[in-house]
């Protein structure tokens, strides 16, 4: 049931139709004005440290819109890409990036983190940030601060990583022995791997297949079903058919081998001198020449493969750990693997396959894992505060010639809103009377045009329709009736003639023609907004790049610091022309749409009152009422 406290009456509706703001047009606007800007500073965010200028939302995202995962992980390494299609402000980070904090989404927590490289002005940035927690179908935000002239370093490249994770080589020497950056500092006891080649993240090693790099032989790196066990690279071959020896470990008696036979992903375990002991899993799909692919093995219960984050092949396990050498590359004078690698990891425990999933999927150039925020100041506080602080900052560099146009502007602003709010209330207030009227009309027209007796003038029945254009219309035309001559009507039957008819659309038109030009009066004002506007912020623009570039050629010192802020301003004449001239536009088309249906209005009701006078017996007004009129 529809409550009655819903329906409106006629004179409800009457009522907002003609209501009236208790406040002037144009207090009302500058009422307005000072409440936004009250209300700028509303909009600030907690900032973590002051000292630090400039931060950035980094979206990690286990979705189903990113790399979504089943189950809840910890302390996982993500690498954060940095380069100039996300991050565009590389000058504003100290050379080495020792300024970088990562702070986790309470804007409070800071982040483990360790940099694989950062080059200023390549514009390339590897970060490896330990995210505490990611739970599937969530999005995980960090803070990315930079621009801290005074800060030290802070990246910590072992607390990077939990304490299951055993090894990692980023291959990022330039030259040397691969180094470990986890805690354990497992680094290479030998390498005779080509160094620096290109790799899938940054830098990564070539191996041709007598190549290899031998990894300390510590209990910590023992695979085994017993601890349990995780092998990661990624790797590119430019054979299809390759067989090479990628990973091993172990000795004579008891061995794992991890191999390509060919163009497939082998996992074997040797047991004793009894081949028909070994366990051997082959992935269902062979590794693609000439693209990065993500390999890995995970050592438990079972033996199980991975590629590109997807599980291809598995195979129970027997209970016993491996002792011996681990090599990456050829062993024992065994073909080795021929290619290029890249971000090697062990773990001594059996990752689960959303970790490899995040691994695989995480990493890549086209990763899905992360998506990049706006970049923030703390001057502003973030979010619109920055973009309205960004402006107030172009105002600092505005000239006085400037100032002055757009002082023009706004003046030109201020009255065209102060006309287009005021003819707004009073179309309403006509449009109300009018209705009003033509409700009234059969009556009025009674009294006004038919009475035998018109020495006197109708009184006006309600002081609401003063605002009336039709009834203006029609006390236009009772006067030119007062004062219409007597050859103006047909001595025989008591009705006006042609005569008096065209006397009385003469003086009708002309009081058609005085209330448009009462609706349309100051609308010439917002033309000149809507036209004036944008050309004075044109002459603001050309004005202020022209003194930009006098005060550089005199200064004799080119670079974007110097020209940028200029021209900056001097676009800001133009920007505000524009937002002067565009709400003026759309406020003048529909104060000129609705002016536009009364005067139509207004000449349907002309044509209305002549047909019913000419069809009316009209008596003859004697010449002293006429004097008198």
């Amino acid at each position: 049931m529809i409550s009655t406290n819903l329906l409106m009456t006629s004179d409800t509706l009457d009522n907002l139709k003609t209501w009236e703001p208790s406040i002037p047009p144009m207090k009302l606007i500058n009422v307005i004005l000072m409440l936004m800007v009250t209300l700028l500073p509303l909009s600030a965010q907690a900032w973590w440290n002051e000292d630090w200028a400039y931060r950035k939302q980094i979206h990690v995202d286990v979705s189903d819109s990113g790399v979504p995962i089943a189950v809840d992980m910890a302390d996982v390494p993500v690498a954060i890409r940095l380069h100039s299609g996300n991050f565009r402000y590389f000058l504003d980070v100290k050379p080495d990036g020792s300024d970088l904090r990562f702070i986790a989404a309470d804007d409070k927590t800071p982040l483990a983190y360790h940099i694989e490289r950062f080059d200023q002005l390549a514009g390339i940035g590897i970060v490896w940030v330990r995210i505490p927690r990611l739970s599937p179908q969530q999005k995980t935000d960090i803070w990315m601060y930079y621009n801290n002239p005074e800060a030290s370093p802070a990246q910590d490249s072992p607390a990077s990583y939990d304490v299951h994770q055993t090894l990692v080589y980023h291959f990022n020497e330039a030259g040397g022995l691969p180094k470990d950056a986890t805690a354990f500092g497992h680094h290479a006891v030998t390498s005779s791997a080509q160094q620096a080649v290109p790799g899938l993240i940054d830098s990564g090693i070539a191996l041709d297949g007598t190549e290899s790099v031998t990894l300390p032989e510590t209990p910590v790196l023992q695979a085994g079903a017993d601890t349990g066990f995780t092998f990661a690279t990624w790797l590119k071959t430019v054979d299809a058919q390759q067989d090479g020896l990628l990973f091993s470990q172990g000795d004579a008696q008891r061995s794992l081998s991890l191999s390509l036979y060919k163009g497939h992903l082998v996992a074997t375990l040797h047991n004793g001198d009894n081949d028909n002991n070994d366990i051997r899993v082959e992935s269902a799909t062979g590794i693609v020449p000439d693209r990065w692919q993500h390999v890995a093995l995970t050592i438990g219960r079972e033996l199980v493969l991975f590629m590109d984050g997807v599980q291809t092949a598995s195979a129970p396990l027997p209970v016993g750990n491996l002792a011996g050498p681990l090599v990456v590359g050829t062993r024992d004078g065994a073909a080795g693997f021929d290619g290029s690698l890249d971000e090697l990891e062990l773990s001594n425990v059996t990752r689960p396959a959303d970790w490899i999933k995040l691994l695989s999927s995480g990493q890549g150039a086209d990763s899905l894992l992360l998506t990049y925020g706006e970049d923030e100041s703390a001057q502003a506080g973030g979010g619109a505060a920055e973009y309205f602080g960004l402006l107030w900052s172009l105002f600092d560099s505005i000239h006085l010639d400037g100032w002055a146009i757009l002082a023009s502007i706004a003046i030109f602003g201020l009255l065209s809103a102060d006309v287009i709010v005021g003819r707004a209330f009073t179309l309403n207030r006509v449009e109300a009377a009018d209705d009003r009227f033509q409700d009234e009309f059969s009556e009025l027209f009674k009294q006004g045009f038919l009475l035998t007796n018109r020495n006197e003038p109708a009184p006006v029945p309600d002081a609401r329709l003063e605002h009336s254009t039709l009834y203006n219309l029609f006390e236009a035309g009772r006067r030119e009736l007062v004062s219409l001559p007597p050859q103006g009507y047909d001595q025989a039957c008591g009705v006006l003639n042609a005569r008096g008819l065209e006397v009385l659309r003469t003086g009708l038109d002309a009081e058609l023609v005085a209330q448009t030009n009462r609706l349309n009066q100051r609308l010439v004002l917002v033309t000149i907004a809507v036209s004036g506007g944008p050309f004075l912020g044109l002459l603001g623009t050309v004005v202020g790049v022209m003194i930009t570039f006098a005060t550089i050629a005199a200064a004799g010192d080119v670079n974007v610091n110097t020209i940028a802020p200029g021209v900056a301003s001097a676009l800001t004449t133009t920007v505000m022309g524009l937002l002067v001239a565009i709400p003026s536009l759309f406020g003048y088309n529909y104060l000129a749409g609705r002016i536009a249906r009364r005067i139509s209005v207004m000449e349907v009701f002309i044509d209305r009152l002549l047909s019913r006078l000419a069809m009316s017996e009209v008596k003859q007004v004697p010449e002293s009422a006429r004097n008198a009129a």
